[in-house]
């Protein structure tokens, strides 16, 4: 089904709230599944999964559509769906419970119900703007295409065989079915307005009545790619780069024909009657439907999976892994975010609820995470970016090879800018890659950054002047490679973890002189060295009280010690080893909860579905036991792990950016169901 959805780049379908008014579903499975908010929510009844994020920030784009007023923007990918307030762009919330990768999504046309159908081929309705779960469908094995009909108040499903059926919403049970000829049905396309719906099948298109499967019309014209106006009296087919527009009524008359300059992959319709959007691998075309003309065009990043245009045409949304938007009368861009690379690092401001990360090869963003809003895009100078990070001040710290540049969010230019000191002076192990690659930690006082090397001083760590870049320190670190390191909270002590030495494949397996040191910040001495891991230290992490160390390697083993006396205090998580079933391989990525009651721990799980899922387990660290488990599925790697500093959110970097979890008042309550077998 994947290969055929990806050929014919486009599931679309269209639900309306005939299932039941936002919190009063018919016979829901479960309260939620994408996060709340409110304290406690978020155990499916039904012995669910727990939770999984409540906004992707941001999130990649597969599919888009506007609701009937205009005012929201649903956005899919394939790790979940998002609400979008299409007034201020925030991220309203995002629903990622579908255990396997999100086929499509759609909104109702008063936009406060969406629906989306994936990968573990269940049908799931929820309410956009808070993320609830509203229904689900038992699993329907087989499905190509996916659609609701509003008035006629049925779930449309095509088979690899030809076979539509349609389905009650709140049953479930089997209403009509027809047979549309040989091949699967694909895509099934419902009418906003109306209870006509189209469907694709080998070379041809059928439009048929929702109420009862009754043929409308048929044509042998078409390849898989329609849309509907939004008034639904028409609709739009392409066949290669040949479009035809064809009346929504009996007999389906042809409007307009019109040739493209190339393959269409996605098609959109607007209010206006005289022009369709056509998508082609690198950007948009309106062709003018009397002759054809372009009348305009909206550049892509990435091949439009799908497009959508606004009820009153205004705007432009297109899916190309990146989302645009455009004014479709100006060209302009009215919002853009790009596609990133894995978030390995993010920060969080110590004071607001801000969250500024920077993915591989892209610009650093801040956002809000308790609204879902963009507050800022910063410019990406060249070379490798190494280090954000809030100052106490609030001034946000971007590095980029060698330079840092403080910038208030409120401001477009930098309001200063610092050259960290080089290091010319110390002693080099290798000069083949002469490219700075210091990776940066922030004093929590702000005012000194400690760093590890660049590539022609291996085994040095650094200490800088924050204000003014000048190296303030140098101490010995590892002969093999520096993991980890941070400051105290108190700022009295600094952690770092290596190793000596390791084989010479490309993914090591062995390895000698694995520690963490324990060094006096301000006279670099070594007052402990802690040993006992086996395998590389990922995480170190001082607890609030100044007296304790979590240690985290890459098999999972977490270790605390006193820092006083470096004696082990517990191994508080044994060595993660694999298996089938449901066992979590933890991977070394922690994080404390601002009272140092909590840890979380990132994982991966290859038992829960097809593929594999990143789970993160909330440990109540007194009581040694788990008291929630969170999911990320058809995603397992996560970048690092850090509670809020309320301790309301965990947020984790990841492919599409970062993940906010909303885990309410505490994150113990409430303790976690088992997962589904």
């Amino acid at each position: 089904m994947r290969q055929l959805l990806n050929a014919s780049s486009i599931l679309l379908f269209s639900i309306l709230t005939a299932c039941g008014e936002p919190g009063e579903p018919p016979a829901p499975p479960g309260e939620r599944g994408s996060g709340d908010d409110s304290p406690g929510g978020g155990i499916d009844p039904d012995g669910g999964f727990d939770l999984t994020p409540c906004r992707d920030l941001p999130s990649a784009a597969m599919t888009v559509d506007f609701s009937g007023d205009g005012e929201r923007l649903l956005v899919g990918d394939r790790l979940g769906t998002s609400a979008i307030d299409a007034r201020t762009w925030a991220v309203e919330r995002t629903a990622a419970d579908h255990r396997g990768t999100v086929y499509g999504a759609a909104l109702s046309s008063d936009g406060r119900v969406a629906a989306s159908f994936g990968e573990d081929e269940i049908v799931r309705i929820w309410d956009a703007p808070s993320g609830k779960r509203l229904a689900e469908s038992p699993k329907i094995a087989g499905i190509t295409a996916f659609a609701r009909s509003e008035e006629g108040g049925v779930i449309l499903v095509g088979f690899g065989d030809g076979t539509v059926k349609a389905l009650d919403p709140a049953s479930w049970e089997e209403r009509w079915s027809v047979d549309v000829g040989e091949g699967p049905v694909a895509p099934l396309i419902a009418s906003p307005r109306g209870s006509l719906f189209a469907l694709g099948k080998d070379r041809g298109t059928q439009l048929r009545d929702a109420r009862d499967g009754r043929l409308v019309g048929e044509t042998t014209f078409g390849d898989r790619v329609g849309a509907f106006s939004p008034d639904g009296t028409r609709f739009a087919w392409a066949e290669d780069d040949d479009v035809i527009v064809f009346e929504a009524k009996e007999g389906i008359p042809e409007r307009a024909e019109v040739r493209a300059r190339n393959v269409v992959q996605a098609l959109a319709l607007g209010p206006d009657t005289g022009a369709v959007y056509v998508a082609h691998p690198s950007h948009i075309e309106r062709l003018a439907l009397e002759g054809g003309a372009v009348e305009m065009e909206y550049p892509a990043t990435f091949s439009p999976r799908q497009l959508a245009v606004s009820p009153d045409g205004s705007r432009l949304a297109i899916a190309s892994q990146s989302l645009h938007v455009y004014d479709t009368g100006s060209g302009e861009v009215i919002y853009e975010r790009f596609a990133n690379g894995f978030v390995w690092t993010h920060d969080l401001d110590r004071t607001r609820p801000y969250v500024a990360f920077a993915g591989a090869g892209q610009p650093a963003e801040a956002w809000d995470y308790e609204t879902g809003a963009r507050l800022r895009v910063f410019p990406r100078p060249p070379g490798n970016q190494h280090l954000v990070a809030f100052h106490p001040s609030g001034e946000l710290l971007i590095n980029h090879d060698g330079v840092g540049r403080y910038y208030d969010l409120e401001e477009s230019d930098p309001t200063r800018t610092v050259t960290y000191e080089t290091d010319e002076d110390l002693p080099t192990t290798s000069s083949s890659d002469p490219e700075w690659s210091g990776d940066l930690r922030m004093s929590p006082d702000g005012t000194l950054m400690l760093g590890t090397h660049d590539a022609n001083t291996r085994g040095i760590f650094r200490v800088f002047d924050a204000a003014t870049g000048a190296r303030v320190a140098t101490f010995p670190g590892f002969e093999g490679n520096q993991t980890a390191w941070v400051w105290s909270p108190d700022q009295r002590l600094i952690a770092v973890a290596g190793f000596a030495a390791s084989d010479d494949s490309t993914i090591p397996t062995t390895y000698t002189g694995i520690a963490v040191r324990v060094h006096d910040a301000a006279t670099r001495e070594v007052l402990h060295e802690l040993v006992g891991h086996e395998h590389p230290v990922r995480t170190l992490a001082f607890f609030p009280d100044n007296q304790r160390l979590a240690t985290a390697d890459e098999r999972g083993s977490i270790r605390f010690w006193d820092v006083e006396t470096g004696e082990l205090i517990e191994e508080f998580l044994e060595r993660s080893s694999g298996g089938a079933g449901d066992i979590d391989i933890h991977d070394g990525e922690i994080a404390l909860s601002p009272d140092g009651r909590y840890l979380a721990s990132a994982a991966a799980n290859w038992g829960l579905t097809p593929g594999h899922t990143g789970t993160i387990t909330i440990f109540d660290i007194e009581k040694h036991e788990p008291v929630r488990r969170l999911y990320s599925f058809a995603e397992a790697n996560m970048g690092n792990v850090s509670f809020s500093p309320d301790a309301r959110h965990v947020i984790v970097g990841g492919v599409p950016g970062v993940r906010v979890y909303c885990l309410g008042d505490s994150p113990a309550s409430p303790s976690p169901a088992p997962p589904p077998r």
